[in-house]
């Protein structure tokens, strides 16, 4: 019994650190984007994917053999990871941004889109 419990939790704490590298890496996405940037993106529906930096990009496949262990969690609690929360983690890291998503014409679908986007190249769950 104490073995399974300690089992359950490990693999919490391995989707907890997969969930925050997820987050991360969404993140990354952002970082290097200006408000204006981010304007222009939500208005021409632009792919951050597309033009997004070949050094983050390369980061994949780290990200995906850290998660083929917590596939099966990360599938099962994906949801965590929504336009909302990156929103709120976008309020706290790069607020000029959150603002503009929010404020816009379509900024909350597309933040949206971006992040399945995302979970389809990091092949995790699909997109949604």
């Amino acid at each position: 019994m104490a073995t399974n419990t300690v089992k359950k939790f490990f693999e919490i704490l391995g989707l907890a650190f997969a969930t925050d590298a997820v987050k991360g890496f969404i993140l990354k996405c952002f970082e290097e984007r200006t408000a204006a940037e981010t304007l222009e993106a939500i208005n021409k529906n632009v792919n951050l994917w597309e033009v997004t930096p070949i050094s983050i990009k390369d980061q994949v496949n780290t990200l995906r053999q850290r998660f083929q262990k917590y596939e099966t969690y990360i599938k099962q609690f994906q949801g965590m990871i929504t336009d909302d929360s990156i929103l709120e983690w976008l309020r706290i890291r790069r607020p000029d941004l959150a603002s503009v998503i929010i404020n816009t014409k379509n900024g909350k679908a597309w933040l949206g889109r971006q992040i399945d986007i995302i979970f389809d190249n990091l092949e995790i769950g699909g997109g949604g």
